[in-house]
């Protein structure tokens, strides 16, 4: 069975390679990245940052950005570059909320 799908993906991969440099300059690819802990960073890093990834032809970020004047003001400056974002908004619990009980048998991969 293994020898029958190894040959399987073999032809596939065989009848998509004629294909590939046509999907490549179809010019519909959209560059992104995901964009961690540079967030973080002061004012000038960022902007430094922001002009090398327009300099790359990053057209979209993916970030956790707080959503206070700093996180605001970093978005904005996002916008003025040409680059969208999908921003991801960190949630926030009261200081007061129950804390569920960690149950893996019953739910695995959630965590408490």
């Amino acid at each position: 069975m293994r020898k029958v799908l190894d040959l399987v993906v073999f032809f596939g991969c065989l009848l998509v390679m004629p294909f590939q440099f046509a999907l490549a300059q179809a010019g519909d690819a959209i560059v992104g990245i995901n964009l961690g802990h540079a967030t973080t960073g002061t004012v000038e890093q960022q902007t430094i940052l922001l002009n090398d990834l327009k300099a790359a032809g990053v057209h979209v970020i993916r970030a956790g950005i707080g959503a206070d004047d700093k996180g605001l003001d970093l978005v904005k400056r996002i916008y003025a570059q040409g680059i969208k974002i999908l921003w991801i908004l960190p949630l926030k619990y009261p200081p007061n909320v129950a804390v569920r009980p960690w149950r893996p048998k019953e739910f695995p991969g959630v965590w408490a």
